[in-house]
């Protein structure tokens, strides 16, 4: 790290880091408890002179932890679409007679017609 004092930059700097750790552990939840302190210090840098370099670093971490964050929203929407699918097959269930006909068992309904 390459700031002098505990400035604005420097605190979004640890922040981004956190975020980082936060992601690679998969804990998408606590990124919520970090996004308004996120967007305050990202204010604060924007009315305020910054080194270039300074800057460049942040962009850097931000953009990475973009590809991150990206990267799980892929994860979890083809988890999601995984058990939509595996819903969809166990409750539409296809088999075939020795004939070679095709019978349906919905599932929803067979659980309404068993009788204890």
């Amino acid at each position: 790290m390459r700031f002098k004092h505990q400035d604005n930059a420097a605190l979004l700097d640890q922040l981004l880091g956190r975020e980082r750790q936060i992601l690679l552990d998969g804990d998408i939840a606590a990124l919520q408890g970090i996004i308004s302190e996120k967007e305050r210090l990202i204010v604060a840098l924007g009315a305020s002179e910054q080194n270039p370099e300074n800057l460049a670093m942040l962009r850097a971490k931000s953009s990475d932890n973009s590809r991150l964050l990206l990267s799980a929203a892929r994860g979890i929407a083809a988890a999601r679409k995984r058990l939509d699918e595996r819903q969809k097959a166990s409750e539409n269930l296809a088999t075939y007679d020795r004939s070679g006909q095709r019978t349906r068992h919905n599932q929803k309904s067979r659980s309404l017609e068993r009788r204890a």
